[in-house]
């Protein structure tokens, strides 16, 4: 009993360490959690049963077994273990609820963190959409204004302002439209 106590300790420092580290964005907790999780789940397997043992030999075993004088003192001996044994499976529950909130807790801001990220390089994918237009154009080896084989006049680059500048155009219009459902102001957050 005493060295169920003790582990019951390690448990409990083990969730107050896990609980800083959920709210860290720079630490991975959830082979932690997983372990614990575990662990908790075999104290209480072996706990459990404990319970039940203790009741049955307070109710049945000790009267059976010993004189009156005696019976007494187990009755309160084992009245004390069957407390402690109670405490433990507890604290046992306890920990097993708050190990929970720490899974989904964690499973929640990682969640949050990969839309973010996503959300990034979908805007950095559309934002790229038009430049790579321009230059799927300019990239062929034909003959059109604004290439290298063509003239050097003003109105030969004509195509290539009017093109580049559609490029920046559709990047400056699909930005403002970012920014009015607020997914620019998200990542920055």
């Amino acid at each position: 009993m005493d060295d169920l106590l003790h582990i019951l300790m390690k448990v409990i420092g083990n969730l107050d360490d896990i609980e800083d580290a959920v709210f860290d964005d720079k630490v991975a907790v959830a082979k932690e959690i997983s372990m614990l999780r575990r662990e908790i789940t075999t104290l209480r397997r072996i706990v459990v049963p404990l319970k039940r043992i203790m009741l049955e030999i307070i109710s049945r075993d000790v009267r059976k077994f010993s004189t009156d004088l005696e019976e007494e003192d187990l009755i309160s001996y084992f009245n004390d273990i069957n407390d402690h044994v109670s405490k433990v499976l507890e604290a046992l529950d306890e920990s097993k609820e708050t190990i929970e909130i720490y899974k989904d807790t964690d499973h929640m801001l990682s969640s949050e963190k990969t839309n973010k990220i996503l959300s990034f390089l979908t805007m950095l994918f559309t934002l790229s959409i038009p430049v790579t237009v321009v230059g799927t154009f300019y990239g062929m080896n034909i003959n059109i204004p604004g290439s290298t084989n063509y003239g050097f006049n003003l109105i030969d680059f004509m195509p290539l302002i009017v093109t580049a500048g559609f490029s920046v155009g559709s990047v400056i219009i699909m930005l403002y439209y970012f920014r009015k459902l607020g997914w620019l102001n998200n990542l920055t957050k």
